[in-house]
C-alpha cells in the first residue's frame, strides 16, 4: 500500500507519525496545461484571488490591503473569481473602503473562464495561513501570474521570495500591501515569473506528469501483490 501526499510538510507529518517513508508518495495535484497557460496579451494592474470567499481563505486581508494600494496605484483593481458564505460581507467591505468601482466579483466560475482571467492578470494572491499543495497557486504560476502568498511551508516549495513570487507574514496586511505595491511595479520580476513559473509548473505538477507518476504506483504496488 502507498499513501499519497500533497507537500512535503503532510509527508513529513505521516513520517514523524510513524508510517515508513518509502511507502509516502508526495505529489501535488495536477495543473492541465492545456488549459492553464499565459496569455498572449502584456498584463495592467490586475490582482486576481480564485480562492473559494470562506474565511479560512481571508479575502478580507485582500481587501483591506487595497485600500491602501489604491492611494498610490490608481488602476489598481482585483478580481474575486469565487463563492462562498463571505461574499455579501466582501461586497460590503469593498465599498465602505473605497473599492466598490475597483474589485469585481464574478461569482462561482467555470475552470475555463479561471483560466481566462488568470492569463489577463498580473498578481495572483492567497492569504490563507493553511494549505497543502494549493492547486489554485499552481494554476496562477501556469498561467504566468507573480504569485504573492502567505509566508507558510507549502508555499515555499513553490515560491522562492523575490526570484519567482512575493512571500508575506500571514495575516500582516501592511506587508500584503507592499508586497502587491511591488508586485504590480517591478517589471522585471513579473517578467522572470511569466518565464519561471510556467516552467516549474510543466516540471513538476503537470496533470498528465502526476498521471504517470500515479501510473507508476499502481504498476509498482501490483508487482508486489504478485
Amino acid at each position: 500500500d502507498r499513501i499519497m501526499s500533497v507537500s512535503r510538510q503532510i509527508t513529513d507529518s505521516l513520517v514523524a507519525s510513524g508510517i515508513p517513508e518509502p511507502k509516502v508518495v508526495n505529489r501535488p495535484m495536477g495543473v492541465d496545461l492545456r488549459l492553464f497557460k499565459p496569455g498572449s496579451t502584456r498584463r495592467g494592474s490586475t490582482v486576481i484571488s480564485t480562492r473559494g470567499l470562506l474565511p479560512l481563505y481571508r479575502i478580507t486581508d485582500l481587501i483591506r490591503a487595497g485600500e491602501e494600494l489604491k492611494k498610490s496605484i490608481p488602476d489598481f483593481s482585483v478580481v474575486v473569481a469565487g463563492e462562498g458564505s463571505e461574499r455579501a460581507g466582501l461586497e460590503m467591505l469593498a465599498e465602505s473602503g473605497g473599492l466598490a468601482g475597483s474589485v469585481r466579483f464574478t461569482g462561482r466560475t467555470a475552470a475555463e473562464e479561471v483560466a481566462r482571467l488568470l492569463a489577463a492578470s498580473r498578481v495572483y494572491v492567497s492569504a490563507s495561513p493553511v494549505e497543502g499543495s494549493s492547486v489554485s497557486l499552481l494554476e496562477a504560476m501556469a498561467c504566468g501570474c507573480i504569485p504573492v502568498a502567505a509566508d507558510i511551508a507549502p508555499n515555499r516549495e513553490w515560491i522562492s521570495h523575490g526570484e519567482n513570487g512575493l512571500l508575506f507574514e500571514p495575516g500582516n496586511i501592511g506587508e500584503l500591501e507592499s508586497r502587491l505595491e511591488r508586485a504590480l511595479t517591478d517589471d522585471t520580476l513579473f517578467d522572470r515569473c511569466l518565464e519561471r513559473g510556467p516552467e516549474t509548473v510543466a516540471g513538476k505538477a503537470s496533470w498528465l506528469g502526476q498521471i504517470g507518476i500515479l501510473d507508476g504506483v499502481y504498476r509498482e504496488l501490483a508487482g508486489e501483490s504478485q
